[in-house]
Formats: structure tokens, C-alpha cells, sequence
């Protein structure tokens, strides 16, 4: 127990100073982004959460009302793009149920399916994937944006894409978008605006090529200072994890002091404190800069260790 508790110490060193090297870091890099911030701004009276499979099970109605609100939206932008009344049907339950499903894992699922509430109405969704797999390593995604024609223009699609990229940037170098053009629609063209001017997307095929229907594929880079603050908020949940270890630890070996200075022995043959966490669940993601790089080869493999003890 003594050299687990010593190691864990050791931990705790590296995370302070990888921690005080971020936070020189942040500072410099917050101001250069609030000059170039491409996430939008509205719908700050939207609440915006992550979709469950006990929700769901909570509200019968929830997964039905989903399905209708995307179709729904899907509708209204494929009338929007072609002119006709085609009713479209992008979803149904059973994919919506497996969607939702997915957040039961909680900081570590993959994807998720966002669901956007003004007071307590249902008004859009959208997902968000960490890494695409079909992508380059360290490229996440968000789509099947989708807003309730009733609520369109009022900020819930800003609110959306809020969330789900403050959700990717502890995760991701770049976030991926995919969409539907075609030249000479008006619904396009707004889309196209929003996307690669508002949102700061650029799309990999360069300009529309000035004729009929293209699928674009566009990509932006995280802002460094986001991806500062996050790595940041990771590293803060790892030293609350490695403390909470290292105080069982002392409390055992207290508790066994405390026992030996009595004439008895200690009750736990292993030495465990009741309670210590066997392992840290944290992980401090991908990182490029010098913080992650001291985190993840030396942070990483003492925690390993003192876990192994």
C-alpha cells in the first residue's frame, strides 16, 4: 500500500504540471478565438440533452415523437430542394430506439443522439459521433440536424450544433458535416451559407461545381482553445480520481497504524482500504500538445501501475 500510495503521488505531481502548463497555454489561445468563434450563437432558451434508452422506456411516447420530428424536418427540406410533396421517411423507431440506446454508455459512448427541449416540447435533435469510421483518426461528425418546421429559425439548430461540438472537442482535431446541394435552390444555397460561412465549415471538394445535385463533404478544425479547456476539464477529473484513490490508500494505512499501536492486526489481509477504487475510469483522451504527450507516457503508466498494485 505504501508504494501504490507513493505512486499515486507521483501522478498527482505530473497532473499539476500538466495542468499549470494547459493553463499558461489557454489563456493566449481564448483570446485568439473569441476573434474567430464559427460556433453559432442562438437558442440560448434551448435545453439541450443527451437521449437514453431509460428515457425512452420512462416516455412511451418519446421514441415515436422523435421518428415523426425528423421525418417531419426532412420533409420540409426535401420540399424546400426539389419543389414537390414527396413525404420523406429518413428514420423510423427501431433506428431511433437503437440511437438512443447508445447514450446509455454515458462519457464513453461514440455516438449519441441529441435532443433539443424548449420548456418541456420536444423542438429538434441531432447526432454527434467521436470518431467516424470511415474517417481519418481524430475526426468526429454531427448530423441528421433536425429541427420542427414549427421551431425552424428560432435558434434550436444553433443550440444543437452548440452541444454536440462542445461534446466532440475533448475527443477530436476536426469535425465532419455532410449535406445535399443543388445548384439554383434556394433552400441549398441557405444551407450552403450556413453551414461553410456561419458554422466555418469548408467543404473538400472546393466550390459547388455549378450544376445540378452534389452530396459535399465539408471538415473544420477544433479551436485550439476549446480543445485547451477540455483537455483542461479532463485532467481536473483525473486528479479528483487519483486524489479520491490516494485518500483510501492514507485512510487504510491509518486505519492499520492505528490497529498495530493497539497489539491487533489488520482485519483486510490485502491492506485495501474498504471502498478504493480498484482503477481510474478517467482517461485523458488524445492530446497533441507537450501536456498530453507528458500525460500519456508517463501519467498514464504510473496510474497503470498504481493500479496494479
Amino acid at each position: 500500500m505504501e508504494m501504490r500510495a507513493a505512486r499515486l503521488k507521483t501522478v498527482l505531481q505530473h497532473i499539476e504540471e500538466a495542468l499549470v502548463e494547459s493553463q499558461q497555454q489557454e489563456e493566449p489561445s481564448a483570446q485568439a478565438a473569441a476573434k474567430a468563434n464559427t460556433t453559432p450563437r442562438g437558442g440560448q432558451d434551448v435545453r439541450v440533452i443527451i437521449g437514453t434508452s431509460h428515457m425512452a422506456a420512462k416516455d412511451p411516447s418519446l421514441t415515436s415523437r422523435i421518428t415523426r420530428l425528423i421525418n417531419r424536418a426532412y420533409t420540409v427540406a426535401h420540399r424546400g430542394e426539389c419543389g414537390d410533396g414527396e413525404e420523406i421517411e429518413r428514420i423510423d423507431d427501431d433506428d431511433v430506439s437503437h440511437r438512443l440506446s447508445m447514450g446509455d454508455a454515458g462519457p464513453r459512448a461514440n455516438r449519441v443522439l441529441h435532443l433539443a427541449y424548449r420548456g418541456d416540447e420536444l423542438v429538434g435533435c441531432c447526432s454527434s459521433t467521436k470518431q467516424l469510421p470511415w474517417a481519418d483518426e481524430g475526426v468526429g461528425q454531427w448530423g441528421l440536424l433536425s429541427v420542427a418546421p414549427e421551431a425552424m429559425g428560432s435558434g434550436v439548430a444553433s443550440a444543437l450544433v452548440r452541444e454536440a461540438e462542445a461534446r466532440l472537442e475533448p475527443d477530436c482535431e476536426e469535425i465532419q458535416i455532410e449535406y445535399n446541394y443543388t445548384h439554383g435552390c434556394s433552400f441549398s444555397q441557405r444551407l450552403m451559407d450556413w453551414y461553410e460561412k456561419k458554422c466555418g465549415f469548408e467543404c473538400q471538394s472546393g466550390r459547388p461545381r455549378g450544376r445540378g445535385s452534389e452530396f459535399r463533404v465539408c471538415r473544420k478544425q477544433i479551436r485550439t482553445a476549446a480543445a485547451m479547456a477540455a483537455k483542461r476539464r479532463k485532467l481536473e477529473a483525473m486528479r479528483e480520481a487519483v486524489q479520491r484513490q490516494l485518500n483510501a490508500i492514507e485512510e487504510g494505512l491509518a486505519q492499520r497504524a492505528a490497529s498495530a499501536g493497539c497489539g491487533g492486526g489488520s482485519s483486510d489481509s490485502s491492506g485495501e482500504a474498504p471502498g478504493a477504487a480498484a482503477h481510474v475510469d478517467d482517461e485523458p483522451g488524445q492530446m497533441s500538445d507537450a501536456s498530453s504527450s507528458k500525460m500519456s507516457s508517463v501519467t498514464n503508466e504510473k496510474m497503470s501501475e498504481a493500479s496494479s498494485e
